[in-house]
């Protein structure tokens, strides 16, 4: 009987052992599950990652061209406000120029007019006085009829139509 009793006692041992082992590969293979799942994960947070910083990189590169792009803009139009205001000085020097000369011409221009006005020629007498000495152009006078020179009606009609003849 205790042999019996030993070898049931063993078997229930050995059950009991077994029921542990397989208890024990069950936990070790939830475990490799969940080591299988979490290496899954980190592998796709990785890949993620490197997504990410492959965005910010290239985001970054955008942005890097994009200031560059607007620097050499900048710097275009800083040259060509720089030429236009260049040309502009250029312009209003030479407007300055020609104004100086036009006040110039002015100022001797009246010089030669106070001059002539002031100053009588160096020979007055020299030469021929002119037929009409100085009274001007010929100007053609209307004729003029006055009634009042003549008594009576008939004769103030007489000399008005001698008048239209161009008689008187």
């Amino acid at each position: 009987v205790d042999a019996q009793q030993k070898a049931t006692q063993a078997e229930q041992s050995l059950a009991d052992l077994l029921a542990k082992l397989d208890a024990a590969n069950a936990q070790i293979a939830e475990a490799k599950n969940a080591q299988t799942v979490a290496e899954k994960a980190l592998a796709d947070a990785n890949q993620a990652h490197a997504k990410a910083i492959e965005n910010l990189n290239t985001e970054h590169s955008d942005a890097l061209a994009k200031k560059d792009e607007t620097i050499a803009k900048k710097d275009e139009e800083i040259k060509n406000l720089t030429s236009d205001k260049a040309k502009a000085d250029e312009e209003l020097k030479g407007a300055k120029d020609a104004l100086a000369t036009a006040e110039q011409t002015i100022a001797d221009k009246d010089a030669q007019i106070k001059a002539l006005g002031e100053d009588a020629g160096e020979a007055p007498d020299a030469g021929a006085a002119p037929e009409n000495n100085g009274e001007g152009a010929k100007v053609q006078t209307l004729r003029e009829f006055d009634p009042s020179l003549y008594k009576t009606n008939k004769e103030r009609k007489e000399a008005f139509e001698r008048y239209k003849r161009g008689e008187e």
